[in-house]
């Protein structure tokens, strides 16, 4: 690749912009909750990492996950060969960062390119049963400014950031931490210890309703800022499946193609009866999350 020269920011600098970024163009609504309220663990690393970064980093995001003190972690990488405007294409970008996440993946590097994965497991409290629960779907997403660039063969906005990053979060887990939110904000207290009535089974429909919003609203926010002659990007009419041009959670793709994804609506109703079946102590021990399924080709 022939980059233009680059000067370092600071990392300083680079922090800055991408926390501007986050509270004024982020388009992902529950994204940029979480970071209103502090629950966003943002860590710059160097370009010359030689990976005890990321793992240092991911392994203080486990311990306050624990404590429900972050929610999501971003990793956002200092590589001046890889800022906006350096020549670098989307493909270097991906191929960097699939390097990077190396410490944490099962599947090499060149594999996470085309549409693999890196999924980590998380046994956490529920935050809102109170159980230990397996949470299978903390996945790691690859982001890079380049994918913001018309001209590129990989543009695709919703895989766009102003610094080449990788995200690390649950939906799953975040939707739990929701319904906790509004709990304590409801009743001043927690969740864990509420009966399993019909109160209970309205406030989780209530959330699932609201969290339903929130990703459509996500999913309006980048078809507005997608080309989607070049990037389709879509919600169905009845709000049930978004498209886009890119497969959920695939770390990053080397090739794009339209895949249709399930909206919360088509999946937080098994979330809810899961929850209410512990909470009535029809279950007992370590539960599995329910995952979301991958995005279907179209």
């Amino acid at each position: 690749m022939l980059n233009k020269v680059q000067i370092r920011k600071s990392n300083a600098t680079v922090m800055e912009e991408m926390q501007a970024w986050f509270r004024d163009c982020l388009g992902c609504v529950a994204g940029r909750r979480e970071f209103l309220l502090g629950r966003y663990m943002i860590t710059v690393l160097d370009d010359i990492d030689t990976g005890t970064g990321v793992l240092d980093t991911y392994r203080e995001f486990r311990r306050h996950a624990l404590a429900y003190e972050k929610v999501a972690c971003l990793l956002i990488f200092n590589n001046p060969e890889l800022y906006a405007g350096s020549g670098c294409t989307a493909l270097d970008a991906i191929s960097y960062l699939a390097r990077q996440i190396a410490p944490l993946a099962h599947e090499h590097p060149e594999r996470l390119i085309r549409g693999g994965s890196v999924h980590q497991r998380h046994a956490l409290k529920c935050p809102v049963t109170g159980a230990l629960t397996i949470f299978d779907d903390f996945d790691a997403i690859a982001f890079c400014p380049q994918a913001d660039d018309r001209d590129d063969p990989l543009y695709d906005p919703l895989m766009a950031a102003p610094y080449p990053c990788i995200n690390i979060s649950s939906d799953v887990f975040g939707f739990s931490m929701f319904a906790r939110d509004r709990f304590l904000h409801r009743y001043n207290r927690d969740i864990f210890g509420a009966p399993a009535d019909d109160a209970l089974r309205r406030h989780l429909t209530e959330c699932a309703a609201l969290w339903q919003k929130i990703a459509a609203r996500t999913i309006r926010n980048y078809i507005a800022m997608t080309d989607t002659t070049l990037c389709p990007t879509y919600l169905s009419e009845d709000e049930r499946y978004w498209i886009a041009n890119h497969q959920d959670p695939a770390f990053a793709e080397s090739e794009k193609r339209a895949y249709r994804h399930e909206m919360p609506v088509t999946y937080t109703p098994q979330i809810i009866e899961r929850w209410m079946c512990r909470m009535e102590g029809r279950s007992d021990g370590p539960v599995r999350a329910v995952t979301t399924r991958p995005g279907e080709s179209l």
